[in-house]
């Protein structure tokens, strides 16, 4: 039971911290996961390839919440490698996420498609794409759930989201050039202080209504 999927990053219109509606655009750099699920494991173990040392608590979770929803909640091991800088502004979790999810639904020979009538679909991609909303929440990786995000980068074009109830608003193709220019720092999404992102409101308001 092996699968592969991959997902794009993205790049922020609008955080969704201050207000709950967040915008984002799909940008091609992929991050791809392998996923070897095993009916006799218990656990999922996870790697990332740009960094030993990093945090695989987001990959392992996806596993095993597709595996209990749509699997007999196998076990497994979980591999990401990927384009996308760690902690850059481009999403990355969300890419690694949305990988992950999609990998085991192909290890679980499950069709994942966008129309949710089509009886040739097993899954949805904004289920899947919720699924690792879920996940990463869990994982304690994200404020929002950064559903914004992370149906930027499972649908591609650019989204308007609601993050509270992971709603999608809007969602439109664009045929844009990106340049990207990443700093060495590093910044975690699950360090942002929501208070003072919340005292800039009106102005968000203002950028989802732009957005829309």
């Amino acid at each position: 039971m092996e699968g592969r999927a991959a997902a794009l990053g993205a790049g922020t219109v609008l955080n969704a911290l201050a207000t709950g509606t967040g915008a984002a655009f799909g940008i091609d750099v992929e991050t791809r996961a392998t996923v070897e699920l095993d009916a006799d494991a218990d656990d999922v173990d996870g790697s990332i390839a740009e960094d030993a040392d990093a945090d695989t608590d987001l990959i392992e979770r996806c596993v095993a919440l597709a595996a209990a929803r749509w699997g007999d909640g196998e076990g497994g091991v979980v591999r990401t490698d990927s384009d996308v800088p760690l902690a850059a502004g481009l999403k990355s979790s969300s890419a690694a996420a949305n990988a992950t999810v999609l990998a085991t639904c192909d290890a679980l020979g499950l069709a994942v498609g966008d129309d949710a009538d089509d009886p040739a679909v097993d899954v949805t991609r904004l289920d899947a794409c919720r699924l690792g909303v879920q996940a990463a929440r869990e994982a304690g990786v994200t404020v929002t759930g950064a559903f914004d995000d992370a149906s930027a980068s499972m649908l591609g074009g650019v989204v308007v989201t609601d993050n509270g109830s992971d709603a999608l608003r809007s969602r439109d193709p664009v045929a844009w050039d990106v340049l990207v220019w990443t700093p060495p720092e590093r910044a975690y999404s699950a360090d942002a202080d929501v208070a003072r992102c919340e005292a800039v409101a009106p102005m968000a308001d203002l950028v989802a209504d732009l957005a829309l």
